[in-house]
């Protein structure tokens, strides 16, 4: 009987012993990485909140990942030949090279960069288009970009015999002889401004105009999908956020002790996160962040105001007949959309990805550096308080030398890891 206690009380031991194994096992398993920061239980759920989500298709686009229509969309999107006066493409105002935005403010507004261009809600500024092709029909006739009108690009493309065969094998037959200059006249668009355009194209039938902009949209939304393209390589960030999901402390210890600073002050003090939230660090939508009225202003801009009215009456958005799914997921949104006194002069919040890299900031490109808009954050030297609808949540930071130096490093964090090597886009 005692040795059989002996056994019974050894089987228990080597148990215990196993268990507690198993236990510790369990706990270096699930336990967190080391930080360099001090980060709380709350801060981890909050920044894994910027984890990459599945891009939803835009069902109003039915060329949206179609290998042939990202094909012709770049090579549209490359062409020079698209502008009225054969010198700009969109890839002058969107530079591989320059992170697919250029250094100047066009049109007294910053050029944004499209990088996950693909997870844009809304487009411009001020939202007036809520599509990827519904946006890019508006630079190609814009007379402050490309300034050309679309009897001219649709006649170009079928007068082009590389053009004219890869549309054909695309989207089918032309539905009209694009030739004929009776029936559509150069130039010709539907504008407000006086002029042979506005003339021209009143002076062409209802059944030709509508030749003219199904097809003119159908080029566009090739545009679109090479746009869709356009993604941003992970960044040290995103390696950061990997180790913490992975529990791989060699990734988390990738972000520097000044970037963790800086991350725990933009999802803390700062709050940032509020508006710059997700993988793309924007929530999407505007808002008005006191910024100084600009040079010979007297009051604010109607901005995203305008936007939505303009997005409504648009014959370009995802709810109107020449979208892919007029009562889809994406038209859905339209439909609920609140045309607001409030929204006068907010404008959208921009994407933080390659931030370091897509300066001038703000809308209107009034920061030349990072430093300058975390200084306008942490003073607000100038800022515009006396506007109604004010962003009541932005106060001044008042960061020191150090934090500002922790913020800024955040952002460089933010940089994709592959680094230039955009130039590959053109081949």
């Amino acid at each position: 009987m005692k040795s059989f206690s002996k056994y019974l009380l050894l089987v228990i031991a080597i148990l215990v012993l196993i268990s507690t194994a198993i236990a510790v096992d369990i706990y270096r398993n699930n336990k967190l990485p080391e930080f360099k920061a001090e980060f709380t239980e709350k801060d981890i759920r909050n920044i894994l909140k910027f984890r990459r989500q599945v891009a939803a298709e835009d069902d109003t686009n039915s060329y949206d990942g179609n290998r042939a229509a990202i094909e012709l969309g770049k090579k549209l999107f490359f062409d020079k030949k698209l502008s009225v006066k054969g010198d700009l493409s969109c890839a002058s105002c969107h530079d591989p090279n320059q992170h697919w935005t250029a250094k100047r403010p066009l049109n007294e507004r910053d050029i944004p960069s499209l990088w996950n261009a693909k997870d844009r809600r809304w487009l411009f500024w001020d939202g007036r288009s809520d599509s990827l092709w519904s946006q890019a029909a508006e630079p190609l006739e814009n007379p402050v970009e490309q300034g050309h009108s679309r009897t001219a690009i649709v006649s170009y493309i079928f007068s082009n015999p590389e053009y004219h065969q890869t549309f054909k094998s695309l989207f089918g037959e032309f539905s009209a002889d694009f030739s004929d200059r009776k029936a559509f006249p150069i130039p010709a668009k539907p504008t407000k401004e006086k002029g042979p355009a506005q003339e021209n194209w009143q002076s062409m039938s209802q059944e030709n105009q509508l030749h003219i902009n199904h097809t003119f949209i159908k080029l566009c939304k090739a545009i679109a999908a090479f746009e869709k393209t356009i993604v941003a390589s992970p960044s040290t960030f995103d390696i950061f956020l990997e180790g913490i999901v992975q529990k791989d402390q060699k990734k988390v210890n990738q972000l520097s002790l000044s970037a963790q600073r800086g991350l725990k002050i933009f999802i803390g003090k700062g709050q940032c996160n509020l508006c710059h939230n997700g993988h793309n660090l924007t929530d999407e939508e505007f808002h008005f962040i006191h910024l100084p009225l600009e040079p010979g202003q007297s009051e604010l801009k109607p901005a995203r105001l305008a936007g939505a009215q303009k997005l409504y009456s648009a014959m370009f958005n995802s709810m109107g007949k020449y979208s892919d799914a007029p009562t889809g997921k994406r038209a859905e949104r339209l439909r609920y959309l609140k045309i607001d006194t409030e929204s006068i002069g907010h404008y959208k919040t921009p994407s933080l990805r390659n931030v370091a890299h897509t300066a001038p900031y703000m809308h209107n490109g009034s920061f030349a550096s990072l430093r300058e808009v975390i200084d306008f954050y942490s003073e607000m030297e100038n800022a515009n308080k006396d506007q109604p609808h004010l962003e009541k949540v932005i106060q001044p930071l008042h960061l020191d030398e150090q934090e500002k130096n922790d913020l800024e490093a955040f952002l460089h964090a933010l940089t994709s890891l592959q680094g230039n090597q955009l130039s590959k886009a053109k081949k």
